[in-house]
């Protein structure tokens, strides 16, 4: 499959992300290769992780302005006419 080992890196560096460091021969022929495997995952996990987390934190700021733009427009209702006046008119 490789010719050198320069072919097995430039494969890790191409697909490094996608191959799982357990199961891929590549890390069991060349030591250096798993551990390479190893780290691409713990990053690629923590990539996932931060980009669940933003997406949260995101979605908690839409809400929070949400509804304090859903609140200032009650309270702006709230300071209108009163039924009373509405229909006494």
């Amino acid at each position: 499959m490789f010719k050198s080992g320069i072919d097995r890196w430039l494969y890790l560096l191409a697909r490094g992300e996608d191959l799982d460091p357990d199961s891929t021969r590549l890390a069991i022929v060349e030591p250096d290769i798993g551990e390479a495997l190893e780290i691409t995952s713990v990053f690629t996990k923590q990539d996932r992780a931060r980009y669940t987390y933003e997406k949260r934190l995101d979605y908690q700021r839409w809400l929070k302005g949400s509804l304090k733009a859903e609140r200032a427009e009650g309270l702006a209702e709230g300071t209108g006419p009163s039924r009373e006046e509405v229909e006494g008119s």
